[in-house]
Formats: structure tokens, sequence, C-alpha cells
């Protein structure tokens, strides 16, 4: 069982892996990360230019820029391997990091 820090990496890893995943072209993982309790209270330990950073990876990753997202992205894995990087990772991979011609921001459910 994890305790302390490695408890709160592990949630937010859990919880951001989820939001990540949803697929509805209009969700707005902005507002969702503003108002989840929880989640507001476990990214008071991450350092504020961090999440920054992430949400400007995220950014371009929905804009279809996956050059500069994966080019971000890796930074922060060499950091620390955490699930939602890792999961657009491997989602961009798919594609061989070129997005679909009808990218719309989010991956298809196929």
């Amino acid at each position: 069982m994890l305790s302390g820090k490695a408890h709160y990496k592990a949630k937010i890893n859990d919880r951001l892996e989820n939001l990540v995943q949803i697929r509805d072209p209009n969700y707005k993982m902005a507002v969702r990360l503003k108002q989840d309790p929880e989640l507001v209270a476990l990214f008071k330990h991450i350092p504020k230019k961090i999440i920054m950073y992430y949400k400007k990876m995220y950014q371009l990753y929905t804009k279809g820029d996956w050059k500069k997202a994966k080019h971000g992205l890796n930074k922060i894995i060499k950091r620390k391997r955490d699930g939602p990087s890792l999961f657009i990772m491997e989602v961009m991979k798919e594609y061989n990091f070129i997005p679909p011609k009808k990218w719309k921001g989010v991956r298809d459910a196929d």
C-alpha cells in the first residue's frame, strides 16, 4: 500500500488518466480539473509550473500539433513516467505521431 507523497502521485495519475480517456469533443477537461475537489487538493502538491506545462502539451495534442506535443511529453516522461503523459503518447504512437485527417481533438472510440 502506498503512503504519503507516492499515494498522492498515484491518485493524481489515476484520476487524470481517466479524464484524458474521455472521448466527448465537447468535454472541457479544464473545467473538470477546477471542479473536482479531490483533484484540486491533489494539485496543491504539484508546482504550478509543471501543471501549466502539461496543460500546454495537452492543448498541443488536442489541436493536432503532435510533433510539439510529443517533444514536450517526452520531457515530462523523462522526469516522471506519469500515466496521462504515457497514455497520450500511446494514442499518438498508434498513428505514427501523425494526427488522423479528421482529427477533432479526441481519439475515436474504435
